[in-house]
């Protein structure tokens, strides 16, 4: 783990993956739908009509059945209260739908101070989410941190000029070699470090 050498003003969150344990198995829901990865992108590409229609319904039910059995990942609940002890807000970025998302936070009883999902406009890595949320939370991207499990969240920290946080869930994925990251770690507990350099300023 690094040291933050700039202010850090709030934590912004993937959400499969990150804030909860990966559920999502995409090679299965690529194969029931019919397309090849990047799965999203592909399927917004589709002409409007019944394909288009079919590929998001089959998305949204595999995307609701895990939001309605999804577990917090190790040390999210604990991280979060710290934040809250802390008064730092966090923010929640995800390629997942609002419904889903709505259910998972409803689940677990958790909040975010702000929210962006698939229905809210373009999906990481394109980086607008995280400057819409910034203004919401008034921080610039640079005094976020932006933490996930995928190679989309660390490129969409990068473009918006942010630090970045890849969570392996303790395994080393075989992407890092195309990414960057500021940090890398396991698990959310380890952030507790990032957390104390700022509160023992």
């Amino acid at each position: 783990m690094g040291k933050i050498n700039s202010p850090l003003r709030a934590l912004l969150f993937d959400m499969d993956g990150t804030v909860t344990r990966p559920t999502l198995h995409f090679g299965k829901i690529q194969e029931e739908i019919g397309l090849p990865p990047p799965l999203l992108e592909n399927m917004l590409s589709l002409e409007m009509g019944d394909e288009k229609d079919r590929a998001f319904h089959l998305l949204e039910k595999f995307e609701h059945e895990a939001a309605q059995s999804s577990e917090l990942n190790a040390g999210a609940f604990a991280l979060l209260e710290r934040l809250d002890r802390d008064h730092i807000p966090r923010g929640l970025i995800t390629r997942n739908s609002r419904r889903s998302v709505e259910v998972t936070l409803s689940r677990h009883g958790i909040q975010f101070d702000s929210i962006r999902t698939r229905d809210d406009g373009p999906v990481k890595p394109d980086p607008s989410a995280i400057f819409e949320i910034c203004q919401e939370l008034s921080v610039r991207p640079e005094e976020i941190l932006l933490v996930g499990d995928y190679k989309y969240d660390i490129e969409a920290g990068e473009r918006a000029g942010s630090k970045t946080a890849l969570l392996t869930n303790g395994k080393t994925p075989e992407f890092l070699r195309e990414i960057a990251p500021d940090f890398i770690i396991e698990t959310l507990s380890e952030l507790n470090t990032l957390l104390d350099q700022i509160t023992n300023r």
